[in-house]
Formats: C-alpha cells, sequence, structure tokens
C-alpha cells in the first residue's frame, strides 16, 4: 500500500497469505485474503481474484468451513464457466468434489471430478488427468462400487508407469495396492508393489546420479572460484608492489584511468650518494643485491610509519604520507620519522658503503595512473620539484625540508629543526631550508 502500485503490491500480499497458509497460519491468511478480495478500489486483477478466491476455499477447508469452501468454488466455476479449457475452473471443481465426497454426495463428486479430468486432457495435461482418475477410483470405492475403482486405478497406473511424474505413478501404485490387498487379490497387489520398488530404486538411481553429478560439478565450480581467488590474490599482490593499495582496489574496480587533484601531500626524496660510481665498481648481480637489500628495508619502515612508497627512480626512492587534507601535521610527521628511520638505516655497519640524503616538503600535486603497456601510479606538480631540490641539495647523511615542513613539526619534541642559510634552488631562487634531525 505504500508503494501505491496495486500491480506491485497484489502478488506480494496474495504471496504472503500462501505463506501463511503453509505455516499454518490460517486465521491470518483467510483474514488477508478476504481483506483483497473485499477491496473495491483499485479492484482486484481478474486472474488474481480468481487465484485468492481459490486459495481462500483452500483456507475455509483447513479451517473446517466446508460450506464457505464450497461457496467460493461455485463462483469460481460461475466466473470460468465461459471458458471450459481453464486450469483455475479445474481447481475449483476438483475442490468441490472433494466437499462433496465429504458430504456423502457421491455421484456429484464423480460427475465433478469428470469434468475436471476432461479439461486436464484438454490443457494436454494427461498426470493431472490421472490423479483425478485416482480421487474418482476413492470415491467408487466409498460407493461400494470396488471392482470399477480398482480398474480405473490399475488404467491409471499403468497410463503413468512412462511419465516422469513420480510421485504421481507412486501415489497410484500405493492406492491400487491397498485396494487389491483388502479384495484379496494378493498377486497383483504383490506385483504392483514390486513395480513401485522398482520406480523407487530406478528414481534413487537417477537420484544418485545426479547428486553425483552435482557434487562433481559443485566441486569444479569450487576448484575454478578457488583458481580464480589465488589468480586475483596473485594480481592484487603483484600490483601492490608497484602501487598504493588504494589504488590497486580502484583499478581491480573497473577503473582505466585515475587522475585526482590533492590538496597537501607531504613528499620525501631518497638517495643514494655516490651510488653511480659504487654500481661501476662492482658486478650487475652484486649491484642489484645491495638495491634489493636496501629498498626492502626502506619498504619496511615506510609501511611501519603507515606512508606509501610511490617508486623508485634507480638509487633514488620516492614516498608520500598519503594525507589529502590541507593541515595534517602528523601526516607530515609521520614521513619525518621515516626519512630519519632511513638515514640510521645507512648508518648501520652491514650499509655504511649506502650514504642516503633525504628532501622534504608539503604542498598541493595532481596524482594518477596513466593508461599504457605498463601501470605506473605517480605524482606530478611543483610541490615535487621542490621536493626532489631538498633531496639534490641536502649533505649525505642529512634530511632537508623546508618551511612548511618545519612548520608543521615545531609542536613535536621529538624533532629538532635547525634553520640554514638561504639556499639558491634552480627555478625557485632563494629559499629558507632547514635540517630536520631528533631532539
Amino acid at each position: 500500500s505504500q508503494i501505491g502500485d496495486p500491480l506491485l503490491t497484489d502478488p506480494i500480499l496474495i504471496n504472503v497469505a500462501t505463506a501463511y497458509t503453509r505455516l499454518g497460519r490460517h486465521n491470518e491468511a483467510e483474514h488477508l485474503f478476504e481483506q483483497l478480495l473485499s477491496r473495491t478500489f483499485p479492484p482486484l486483477a481478474p486472474r488474481r481474484r480468481v487465484s485468492a478466491m481459490l486459495n481462500l476455499a483452500v483456507v475455509k477447508k483447513r479451517l473446517q468451513l466446508f460450506d464457505h469452501a464450497e461457496a467460493i468454488y461455485d463462483r469460481v466455476v460461475q466466473i470460468t464457466d465461459a471458458d471450459s479449457d481453464d486450469a483455475d475452473r479445474n481447481r475449483a471443481l476438483i475442490g468441490m468434489a472433494e466437499i462433496a465426497a465429504r458430504k456423502g454426495a457421491h455421484q456429484r463428486a464423480l460427475d465433478l471430478l469428470e469434468e475436471a479430468r476432461r479439461i486436464a486432457l484438454d490443457l494436454a495435461m494427461p498426470h493431472n488427468a490421472s490423479e483425478i482418475e485416482g480421487m474418482q477410483a476413492d470415491v467408487l470405492w466409498e460407493m461400494g462400487r470396488r471392482n470399477e475403482a480398482i480398474t480405473l486405478l490399475q488404467s491409471a497406473f499403468d497410463n503413468m508407469q512412462s511419465s516422469s511424474y513420480t510421485r504421481i505413478t507412486l501415489s497410484l501404485g500405493q492406492q491400487l495396492e491397498e485396494k487389491l490387498e483388502q479384495t484379496g487379490s494378493v498377486d497383483r497387489a504383490y506385483a504392483v508393489l514390486k513395480q513401485c520398488q522398482t520406480l523407487k530404486e530406478t528414481i534413487y538411481a537417477r537420484e544418485s546420479e545426479r547428486a553425483l553429478e552435482l557434487s562433481r560439478m559443485r566441486s569444479t565450480v569450487e576448484s575454478e572460484r578457488e583458481s580464480m581467488k589465488q589468480r586475483d590474490a596473485e594480481r592484487r599482490r603483484l600490483m601492490n608492489n608497484v602501487l598504493p593499495s588504494h589504488i590497486t582496489d580502484r583499478l581491480l574496480g573497473g577503473e582505466v584511468r585515475i587522475a585526482e587533484r590533492l590538496d597537501h601531500v607531504a613528499v620525501l626524496f631518497a638517495d643514494i650518494v655516490g651510488f653511480t660510481s659504487f654500481a661501476a665498481e662492482r658486478a650487475p648481480n652484486d649491484v642489484v643485491d645491495h638495491l634489493e637489500q636496501f629498498f626492502e628495508a626502506i619498504d619496511q619502515i615506510v609501511q611501519r610509519h603507515a606512508c606509501e612508497k610511490i617508486k623508485t627512480i634507480g638509487d633514488a626512492y620516492m614516498a608520500t604520507n598519503t594525507t589529502l587534507r590541507t593541515n595534517d601535521p602528523e601526516g607530515i610527521a609521520r614521513l619525518a620519522r621515516c626519512a630519519l628511520d632511513m638515514i640510521e638505516l645507512s648508518r648501520q655497519p652491514d650499509l655504511a658503503h649506502l650514504t642516503l640524503r633525504v628532501g622534504l616538503h608539503a604542498g598541493p600535486a595532481v596524482t594518477g595512473v596513466m593508461r599504457g603497456m605498463r601501470l605506473a601510479y605517480d605524482l606530478w606538480g611543483d610541490t615535487v620539484n621542490i621536493a626532489s631540490r631538498m633531496e639534490s641539495t641536502a649533505l649525505p647523511g642529512k634530511v632537508q625540508a623546508t618551511d612548511i615542513i618545519a612548520e608543521a613539526l615545531a609542536p613535536y619534541s621529538e624533532f629538532r629543526v635547525t634553520e640554514r642559510t638561504l639556499l639558491d634552488v634552480r627555478g625557485r631562487g632563494q629559499l629558507q631550508t632547514y635540517w630536520i634531525d631528533r631532539a
């Protein structure tokens, strides 16, 4: 009712009422069906109205209100009188026949069931016609016409042998076997029992094979799903080696090109002093081993301080504090801790031949991933250029930063910020820069 569209709400309400019926909550089902049927505006669509009436009749029968149910079935028969080939009419006739048989009006029940059987055949539903014949046989049995009942049941059972409606076939076979046994036809009853048993075994074998096939299919699907998960995990791992994790997430989510402006990001450049001459004196494998060992250690430092590696350029390393906010001194402090830990790393005895210099700056930048054969995440802009100048003009074993960095670190007692003399920076003129050390 809140949606306001009966085309949408009516099927939902009918389904809810039907669910109440299946749950045994017949009074609630009755109330909801009657509410729908009593509504005048907008009225239920004709087919839905008939469906609701048939379902309400079922509820009335379960509430032992047989006269009410019969009246509803009779109304459905009247509504569908113009269309004899009607499945709803078929249901109504069967319902009326069940009530007539219950009241002892056996001939009326037979007549109603015969009309329902004719409709089932006209609708090309032979399985339904056989099921109705089983009902007719029960009525004939109640009338004392036992031989006719058995003959009808035998015919219906034989006709269903080659069908796929095994539930109906087994039900007819059980009826026939019980009635043959009651008339003393033990051999015939046993033969029917064997037929039913063979049918059950066939069904069991077929269902077992189907279950095995489903199990094989499920196993294949699970194997493929696990393989896909492993491939996805490996792809993510490889991408995370060259891209920040949030960029990997966006690319795997379907984005092809990423471009965005960062209002304020701190950038770190670190470079190994004299690495060119160092590399010239050593074998290629030795050079790569040294770089691999050194950069892996730097990667761990960056991760420890919740910063992000951007890339390596030869023997240089670029990282950021990953912040997009305009005022985040803690993000700058994290990156400064990274810089100082990198300097201390290069002072370790086994790495004494690799001396670093580090530069820091913060400001706006453009970041993104360009389409191409190789994925590469990068930062562009004046902030990046100045951070690079801070590194290239720093002294070996020192961290040099701009006034923006110095101001952000001033409240932190863990840092010592020392002003340098004015520095002539190519492309920017004279800048005031600072040494950053631990206090």
